[in-house]
């Protein structure tokens, strides 16, 4: 299937507005990030540069495809340096990083197998890529999944597993291979739930209206009864060295 989604206007608003960063996610970045030379490749509208701003004041890159969400990480003021890239086919900056992120970045793009060798080329001698996923095991427990029909299968189609995205990188150059996965209930408030009315998780642009309609209409009824409190949540980190 196309991977790709067009986050317009529309998508970076409610990004911006509903989506937040993961403190496991940033605490896993921050154990690798050093000084400001680093760059978050899809940075969508910032949250990971400012979170990682105001906990260690480090100021690093960050590219996207999309000018509107560029827009909104612009006004955050936490980045050395903005740049729009397809990252299915460019590489955004000349220069040479010892760390480079994905977060949620791989599923949206047609040859991740492209980005990883480019950003092999773009590390310093011993340089981490660090990616952040979701394996099929978290899709699975994945509250999306649950609730709105026909949303597994097409993140299924659209997520590259790790045995493909560690073949890329073993082609690519990289060395050494660590993953480790961020498992900690989550409980349902009215901020996920924004996220979901503002389809703000990019799998629900996908799935036709009906489907979306009747699965945020048991998942509203859920929410109200209390029966949310604590949702399964999964995420894979992993680490490739050069």
């Amino acid at each position: 299937m196309d991977n790709s989604y067009t986050h317009g206007g529309k998508e970076a608003t409610a990004y911006e507005e509903h989506r937040k960063a993961y403190t496991g996610v940033v605490d896993f970045f921050l154990s690798h990030i050093k000084s400001n030379n680093f760059l978050d490749a899809g940075c969508g509208t910032g949250h990971d540069l400012l979170e990682i701003y105001r906990r260690s004041g480090f100021r690093g890159y960050g590219c996207d495809k999309s000018d509107d969400m560029l827009a909104k990480a612009k006004v955050k003021d936490c980045a050395s340096e903005l740049r729009i890239a397809d990252l299915d086919k460019e590489f955004p900056f000349d220069r040479i990083f010892p760390c480079i992120y994905a977060h949620d970045l791989l599923h949206h793009l047609k040859r991740p197998q492209f980005f990883i060798a480019n950003s092999n080329h773009h590390l310093t001698d011993g340089g981490v890529l660090l990616i952040g996923t979701e394996t099929e095991n978290d899709l699975r427990v994945k509250f999306t999944s649950v609730y709105f029909p026909g949303v597994l299968e097409v993140d299924l189609a659209r997520y590259h597993s790790l045995v493909k995205i560690e073949k890329a990188a073993r082609e690519a150059g990289f060395s050494k291979f660590e993953t480790e996965t961020l498992s900690d209930p989550v409980a349902m408030d009215e901020a996920i739930m924004n996220q979901v009315r503002t389809k703000s998780h990019s799998v629900l642009g996908f799935i036709d209206k009906k489907s979306f309609q009747e699965g945020i209409a048991r998942l509203q009824d859920d929410f109200a009864a209390g029966k949310l409190a604590k949702m399964p949540w999964q995420y894979t980190l992993m680490t490739a060295t050069k």
